[in-house]
Formats: structure tokens, C-alpha cells, sequence
């Protein structure tokens, strides 16, 4: 590149390109389907803990570069506390993927639903 081929107003002077060159790389874009992995924290009464974990969608679409997208495993959600839940408890919260250049087609809020269950005592003799 020169001065030259750069646009620029009239008063200003172009002195330098630097670099003269610039390389690019092109990748294909791709939009496929992953499932999505909630992320479920929380500290829960003694004697309970967390039997099942539902998600409402299960698979969100992305999409973004080819190499990136096929990358990508799964989904995630922001951090769900389910602390003190002791039956079932649904929150909703935000997909997301963890790789900048890869976007969530339609980002609509994911419904989790943790289901908690009663640990049997150990020890029972059956």
C-alpha cells in the first residue's frame, strides 16, 4: 500500500503506510446446533442434593467462522444459585458461548429447572 491509496481529508498529508502489506485469511461461516450445559451452583441442606437438571431450550443455534464454531462443544448458561431449593426450583438466565467470535443466533433466556432428591442414609443393612 502506498500513500497514495489512502483516503484521507484535504488537509491532511499521508507520510507512511506501515506495513506496506497486510495478509488476510478467510474462513467459511458456519451455523449449527450444540446443546446447552447449565451451570448450577449452591450449597443445599443436609441429606439433599441435586437428582436432575432440566433446560428449556436444550440446543440453541450458533454461529461464526467455520474452525471456531466447530470448536465449540456446548453452550452455557450464567451461573445459576440454587441454593436452599428443596424440591424444585426453575430460574431463568442467559446462554452464552465462552469463544468471542461465535454469537448465539437468537439469545433468548433459558429456563433451568433443578429437581432435588434425599439422599438415602448410608448404612441401612438392606
Amino acid at each position: 500500500m502506498t500513500a497514495q491509496q489512502v483516503r484521507h481529508q484535504r488537509d491532511l498529508t499521508i507520510v507512511q503506510v506501515v506495513p506496506g502489506q497486510v495478509h488476510l485469511s478467510f474462513d467459511t461461516r458456519l451455523t449449527r446446533d450444540v446443546e446447552i450445559l447449565p451451570k448450577v451452583t449452591g450449597t443445599f441442606a443436609a441429606g439433599e442434593q441435586i437428582a436432575k437438571v432440566l433446560v428449556d431450550p436444550e440446543r440453541i443455534t450458533i454461529t461464526g467462522p467455520q474452525h471456531h464454531v466447530e470448536m465449540v462443544d456446548a453452550a452455557t448458561t450464567d451461573p445459576v444459585d440454587a441454593s436452599g431449593t428443596r424440591t424444585e426450583r426453575t430460574f431463568v438466565t442467559n446462554v452464552y458461548v465462552p469463544d468471542a467470535l461465535v454469537q448465539v443466533v437468537q439469545p433468548l433466556p433459558v429456563r433451568v429447572t433443578v429437581i432435588m432428591q434425599k439422599i438415602a442414609p448410608a448404612g441401612n443393612g438392606h
